[in-house]
């Protein structure tokens, strides 16, 4: 049975949705296909394309956790700093990371996504094993500056390459399987960093320079591979690594084209430039702020315990009482579990088609973690603290989430294109207060530091709830005066209306 394909999350799907004028190479307006042709496409995606996306994601975990491996092994000590100097270099990063977050997504349609991705990995490579060749703060405080410019375009980037092939729908639960890789890199991380720290001494070098150093020669390899492997578009698959038969016959690569632009309209413009309306609707579209507002106010407190903040995993767990190779190891069982609740999450938030209440679940999970790390006496048993600081660290599978739903209710594509750097660098921005919440003077439990993460993740719980009535109340107004539309009333409003992406009246928000 031959299946056109759904217009997404519009009211209604019609080839008057979509510009004409607009010209992608393999859409076919009146191409038809099987679901099991797309099913069958759609899994050579998820074994051909998919898993090096989640390589290069790995990489970039691995490059982002070496500092809090780093800082267990006397790495301060070495180069004169205390923890409010490493405070002051996760401020740095954040600002940084904030300003080149934004024009990525300008960068990534004048320079192709999968140049853009290898680019941007060999340059925070090159910088990431520069580590190993600085001896004081101020050397310290210039890398992490370098670092910043050069990631804050990979994830936008990465978002952009995937929405290239995959529906609406389907993106959800494989950005759960992008962050959470990310979980896993941090694992292998820390099993890395425990054999790695321990070269100390050999070439002269400390442990931790070694740690920098084969991290970042891995990232070169890996991004001059990933220049050669992932294709440009379907109709472009044969190549050095990819081999010489293309992994798409021209009805298939039409297909999952057309698939595309039939699920979401907007996405014909995905090679339009940003334009001037672009910019001004999405500063001034009130929405999109309270989406970059919550994840802000949820990340405050996930970057306090991570790599981007006070580098404080294998130190928090170190100030428990276990030794510094120790430390390293235990911080696995968070990334696991970490993985394994944001895949089994977001699975389920697709099923159900409901965001902010799984959202809201991941952080009332976060929440009871940080009151039980209060509630605890000083004299608790290490290894119950232990347990409560991995199910805290393991919490936040909401981001995936959270990325998923504003792609979904931001439109059209420069809009949405600039909504994904804007919850990206909000969401690292929160390292600039985050690094000042846990201080000296309030280790080595933070509880001063604990009760304020509290206090964040309770407001964006608010918010996130707010947002989704928001949502149920626009859409039930819209659906009111669609239905209330006669045939005719509707094709003139397509017509006529001047009305743009999630402002249109047939346009439906995702809750």
């Amino acid at each position: 049975m031959a299946e056109k394909g759904k217009a997404g999350n519009l009211a209604e799907f019609d080839h008057s949705q979509v510009d004409q004028s607009k010209k992608v190479e393999g859409y076919i307006p009146d191409l038809e296909w099987s679901i099991e042709e797309e099913k069958r496409l759609v899994r050579l995606l998820d074994t051909r394309i998919f898993p090096w996306v989640l390589l290069t994601t790995f990489i970039l975990n691995i490059d982002r956790t070496n500092l809090s491996n780093a800082l267990t092994n006397n790495m301060p000590h070495d180069l004169g700093m205390s923890i409010n100097e490493i405070n002051t270099g996760t401020l740095l990063f954040s600002i940084v990371f904030t300003i080149f977050a934004f024009p990525s997504n300008v960068a990534v349609k004048k320079w192709h996504a999968t140049y853009w991705i290898s680019f941007l990995m060999f340059s925070w490579g090159v910088v990431t094993w520069c580590h190993a060749l600085i001896h004081d703060i101020s050397g310290f405080l210039s890398v992490r500056v370098f670092l910043a410019a050069t990631e804050a375009g990979f994830i936008p980037a990465c978002l952009y390459y995937l929405s290239l092939y995959y529906k609406t729908h389907e993106l959800g639960s494989r950005l759960a399987w992008f962050w959470g890789f990310q979980s896993l890199a941090s694992a292998i991380s820390s099993i890395m960093s425990f054999g790695i720290l321990q070269m100390a001494g050999i070439g002269g070098l400390e442990g931790w320079k070694w740690l920098f150093l084969i991290d970042g020669l891995l990232t070169n390899v890996v991004a001059v591979l990933t220049a050669l492997y992932l294709p440009i578009s379907p109709f472009k698959t044969k190549g050095l690594l990819r081999g010489r038969k293309p992994w798409f016959t021209e009805r298939e690569a039409q297909i999952l084209v057309t698939r595309l632009i039939r699920d979401d309209p907007v996405k014909i413009e995905q090679s339009k430039p940003v334009s001037l309306q672009d910019i001004r609707e999405t500063f001034t579209d009130v929405r999109l702020w309270i989406h970059v507002i919550t994840p802000h106010l949820c990340s405050i407190p996930r970057l306090v315990l991570t790599t981007h903040s006070l580098s404080i995993r294998p130190s928090i767990i170190k100030s428990l009482g276990f030794d510094t190779y120790t430390s390293n190891a235990l911080t696995v069982p968070a990334y696991i579990l970490s993985l394994v609740i944001s895949v089994a999450h977001n699975y389920y938030s697709d099923r159900y088609g409901n965001r902010a209440y799984h959202c809201v679940a991941q952080i009332a999970l976060a929440i009871i973690g940080y009151v039980c790390l209060q509630a605890l006496p000083d004299n608790t048993n290490k290894w119950g603290l232990y347990v409560v600081v991995i199910i805290t660290l393991a919490a936040y599978s909401w981001h995936a989430l959270q990325v998923a739903w504003v792609t979904e209710n931001m439109a059209p594509m420069g809009k949405r294109s600039l909504a994904m750097g804007a919850i990206i660098a909000a969401a690292n921005i929160a390292g600039v207060p985050g690094s000042q919440i846990y201080r000296a003077d309030d280790q080595p439990r933070f509880h001063r530091g604990n009760w304020i993460n509290i206090a964040l993740l309770t407001a964006a719980s608010v918010l996130f709830l707010c947002l989704r009535a928001y949502y149920v109340r626009v859409n039930r107004k819209r659906e009111e005066i669609w239905s209330a539309m006669t045939d005719s009333e509707r094709q003139h409003y397509r017509d006529t209306t001047e009305d743009r992406g999630n402002n249109r009246l047939d346009f439906r928000f995702s809750i």
